[in-house]
């Protein structure tokens, strides 16, 4: 006997059913299919509209070509609309990859700039050296999620300021952040001088001027983003320009205060001798009076100008003690007693 014609028709039950029967085109559910890749590419990542393309190819070869339910393409149109469709989510999640990752561009540059913009707010308010360090550390620790530690370079060695997370000991970490302070070059890992270090160091200098070294030990390859190390230099530059600035304050300072001193001591040296100059005219003028007159002086005159003489002496006295005292407390020999007056 002949075999059996056998038809696969389409369901008339179910979603799939409700949709092929009229309510929906061809190129209608081309579109669903391709706005269901669109939101996989968007919403999700680029794996996950490609999987989506391959069941969307899938769904339409297997539910809504004939034969239905099988896998074979009997019009050479269905082959088209296929790689059509391929194509189209191929380039949409590209378009949504690119967009994605110039998102995240925007917001890694976002959150430096906040980053930068708080921690110049926060330079902006030190008083010291101490506290521009200490600040540089607390910001690159949470900028880089790691392990910071800095020192400030005094008098040829390296003074502990502030450190985050577990700090960087040992003598070839001290070494090795010793010769990044005193060549102003970077050293330790990552880099080709001292590369054994379990961290980074970083001079923190503006130009030939040194003030310290910056450690920072972080997990994995975190120092390897050049968005990071963008991040960190830009922190270390504006740190060293604080720092600089109030070494030239500090300098001007001084030069201020060497120029008052130096006016505070003309104005003393020409009153001063104005004071010397009127009890030593007074003593010798009466001395030069009894000297050459002798007896022919008064007996109640020559106890006057004995008089004058002991006083101008003893005035002249207060005054050289008076001048002792300044030249001590300017010495630092000195401290002085506040009375009221």
């Amino acid at each position: 006997d002949p075999l059996p014609q056998v038809v696969v028709r389409h369901p008339d039950h179910g979603a799939l059913g409700v949709v092929s029967q009229g309510l929906l085109s061809e190129s209608d559910r081309v579109m669903l299919f391709l706005a269901a890749v669109g939101w996989a590419a968007f919403g999700l990542h680029r794996a996950a509209a490609a999987i989506a393309a391959v069941a969307a190819i899938t769904a339409l070869n297997f539910f809504f070509t004939e034969p239905y339910y099988t896998f074979w393409v009997a019009d050479s149109h269905n082959l088209l609309t296929f790689v059509g469709v391929g194509l189209i989510s191929a380039a949409v999640a590209n378009l949504a990859g690119r967009m994605r990752a110039r998102a995240a561009e925007a917001e890694g540059r976002a959150a430096e700039a906040q980053a930068l913009y708080t921690f110049g707010r926060q330079l902006a308010s030190v008083s010291g050296p101490d506290e521009a360090l200490q600040a540089l550390a607390s910001r690159a620790a949470d900028a880089l999620s790691a392990a910071v530690c800095v020192w400030r370079l005094q008098d040829g060695e390296l003074i502990l300021i502030a450190a985050h997370g577990a700090p960087l000991v040992g003598q070839a970490e001290h070494a090795t952040a010793w010769w990044a302070a005193s060549h102003g070059a970077q050293a330790g890992a990552g880099t080709s001088t001292l590369p054994n270090a379990e961290g980074l160091y970083l001079p923190v200098q503006h130009n030939a001027e040194r003030f310290g070294v910056l450690g920072v030990r972080a997990a994995g390859a975190a120092l390897d983003d050049p968005d990071r190390q963008h991040l960190l230099q830009t922190m270390l530059d504006q740190c060293s320009l604080v720092l600089a600035r109030q070494r030239l304050a500090e300098a001007a300072a001084r030069s201020s205060r060497a120029a008052e001193i130096e006016r505070v001591r003309s104005n003393l040296l020409a009153s001063v001798s104005h004071d010397l100059r009127t009890p030593l005219a007074a003593i010798t003028g009466s001395a030069t009076t009894l000297a050459e007159l002798g007896d022919r002086v008064p007996s109640a005159r020559r106890a006057e100008m004995l008089g004058e003489i002991a006083a101008e002496a003893l005035r002249l006295e207060r005054l050289l003690e008076n001048l002792l005292h300044l030249t001590r407390l300017d010495a630092g020999a000195l401290t002085p007693r506040l009375e009221w007056e």
